[in-house]
């Protein structure tokens, strides 16, 4: 298999797709075919040549960082070693990936896992409907290695963190799959662009257990209960939209729309993802902004948020988030 990269200058340059006498070998089929194997394919490679230089598609990969962080360690012999060691570059470059993940704690595996889909999520893939075909076979190895269920780039061992994502874009749009590859709203496959994850600190929050994949039904629905914002208004500050309490006119949370017209349409509905455990303050949930499809029983994302218990109340029980 051969990759052209995009020619940036004449200096990066060496051979253009005009200069070599043969039809591009990728079509539909092709690609249908061979990309769910990628992970295959390259995981067996006995080298991989990466531009890692680069920061996107766009950019020359040639030059170098002039500045390199090194960490000095030094031994009881009185050795020292001094590397780069990024400390993501552990789980990345390990040989056998994710054995040494298996080996950190449920930790350091959320944050690297938030860390691997951040970085995929903001490179520029041609097609945006190749987002999630793409990162199929990573997400496979992963959920082998921790022994457990995974769809859609969500992690049922770590579900509710994986659903408090949020789109890191300004202009971000829903991509527009094709029938047999719709993606579900409350996935971060669904948007184009670069996502984040809330950073939520290990035992500081209690998860609603009410919150599960649809594994009966639907492996495209989450199952959980549903409720509706009370005494409140919204308004909008930044990226983000502030949640008004009415009786004080008081900040009570804030709310972050997938796209920017999120907050139209439809009544604001909210999926309790979970509730924070410090009672020396008020106390919060972590949301997912939903309304209604128009089915019954059904919702779908548009948003994610954390606001003050008293902002919400349940409306009902094991509905479908599609």
């Amino acid at each position: 298999m051969i990759c052209l990269l995009p020619v940036l200058s004449t200096d990066h340059s060496l051979l253009d797709r005009d200069d070599i006498p043969i039809g591009f070998p990728w079509n539909a089929e092709d690609w249908k075919r061979e990309a769910g194997r990628m992970e295959d394919v390259f995981a067996s490679a006995y080298c991989t040549i990466a531009a890692t230089s680069a920061v996107d598609s766009n950019a020359g990969f040639l030059a170098r960082n002039a500045r390199t962080e090194y960490m000095r360690v030094q031994d009881t012999t009185g050795h020292q070693v001094c590397k780069n060691s990024p400390r993501k570059n552990y789980f990345l470059l390990d040989p056998s990936f994710p054995n040494r993940l298996l080996e950190s704690g449920r930790s350091r595996t959320a944050e690297f896992i938030h860390f691997l889909f951040q970085d995929y999520s903001s490179r520029g893939i041609t097609e945006p409907t190749d987002r999630r075909v793409a990162a199929t076979g990573l997400e496979a190895r992963i959920a082998g290695a921790l022994h457990c269920n995974s769809k859609y780039g969500i992690f049922e061992k770590h579900l509710h963190r994986n659903l408090l994502w949020q789109t890191s874009d300004k202009q971000t749009e829903r991509i527009a799959y094709t029938n047999n590859q719709e993606v579900p709203s409350w996935s971060w496959m669904a948007c184009g662009g670069g996502i984040e994850f809330m950073k939520v600190a290990i035992g500081t929050v209690s998860w609603v257990k009410a919150l599960a994949f649809d594994v009966e039904r639907d492996s495209a629905a989450l199952i959980a209960d549903v409720g509706k914002f009370r005494h409140y208004t919204i308004e909008p500050k930044g990226d983000r939209c502030i949640v008004l309490d009415i009786s004080t006119n008081n900040e009570a949370g804030w709310i972050r729309y997938d796209i920017e017209s999120g907050a139209e349409g439809s009544e604001n509905h909210c999926v309790v993802v979970g509730r924070t455990e410090n009672y020396r303050v008020a106390q919060r949930y972590y949301i997912l902004v939903v309304v209604p499809t128009g089915k019954d029983g059904e919702y779908r994302r548009v948003g994610v948020g954390k606001v003050r218990t008293s902002c919400v109340e349940r409306l009902g029980s094991e509905v479908r988030i599609v």
